[in-house]
């Protein structure tokens, strides 16, 4: 039996007036298509407003969606005054949230897009007060993108560290954003090379003469071995291997295994 089907009217009754305005009437367990095998508990209520309305049990209690807890006539009413807000309940729930955004026009509706004052730079930005009041939209465009951009924004800290994890020392250069050119040596300690910030990252990380000397996969498993401590030889061959021209291998690593690369 199904645990709706055990719920007593004083169990219901006392649930639904403690979190309601609503009064309890009576209950149903009846199908909803005559189809169904199962049934499901309908509710009588009547509502604030004395209108007398039936709902499922779990949509009242909300289990698996927004619950329903008032006649569909309140529910339309409550909608149009969310829609039509005027200028002082505009104010009022502001208020309520700890909203402090101004705003410059007179409100005539929740989804009507009017001008507010960007709490950061004191200029104008137009939006709705639906989305202020759901802190969707707080500040200007210039801001928020300003705001966004420092949130990404690496400390020197930050990029000096994935600069060593490549490899890379910073030589020269000021890091303000991803666009930034950086003076770095290359990993073969060598040659240093200026490039954005952004291409470094994304993996151009070599100089023009590490670039030409070895393929980027090859470069990337020699780092990978670097960073790991392993020991290796590069480009080894065998006196008893096949062929004329001895086959050479990537990487012969800590006198065990070999490693050979195919591709591009």
């Amino acid at each position: 039996m199904a645990t709706h089907n055990l719920l007593t009217d004083d169990y219901i009754r006392d649930y639904v007036e403690s979190i309601s305005d609503c009064k309890f009437i009576s209950q149903e367990n009846r199908k909803t298509k005559p189809t169904n095998k199962t049934t499901v508990k309908f509710i009588t209520l009547q509502c604030k407003c004395g209108n007398v309305f039936e709902v499922w049990w779990k949509c009242f209690k909300g289990t698996h969606q927004k619950p329903t807890r008032q006649c569909r006539n309140c529910t339309n009413k409550q909608m149009s005054e969310k829609f039509l807000m005027n200028d002082e309940h505009y104010k009022a729930e502001k208020k309520r949230l700890n909203i402090e955004i101004e705003h410059i026009e007179t409100c005539k509706g929740s989804h009507e897009a009017i001008k507010h004052k960007c709490p950061d730079c004191g200029g104008t930005f137009i939006t709705t007060p639906n989305n202020v009041l759901r802190k969707a939209s707080t500040k200007c465009r210039e801001c928020a993108n300003y705001s966004a951009a420092r949130k990404r924004m690496k400390t020197k800290e930050e990029v000096e560290a994935n600069l060593n994890d490549l490899g890379l020392k910073w030589i020269d250069g000021e890091y303000s954003n991803k666009l930034s050119k950086l003076t770095v040596l290359c990993s073969c300690n060598h040659s240093t090379f200026t490039r954005r910030y952004e291409y470094i990252i994304g993996g151009n990380d070599r100089c023009s003469q590490c670039a030409n000397s070895i393929s980027k996969p090859a470069y990337d498993i020699e780092q990978y071995l670097i960073r790991k401590g392993a020991s290796f030889n590069k480009e080894m061959t065998f006196d008893d291997l096949r062929y004329i021209k001895k086959l050479r291998y990537d990487f012969f690593v800590d006198n065990r295994f070999l490693i050979e690369y195919h591709g591009e």
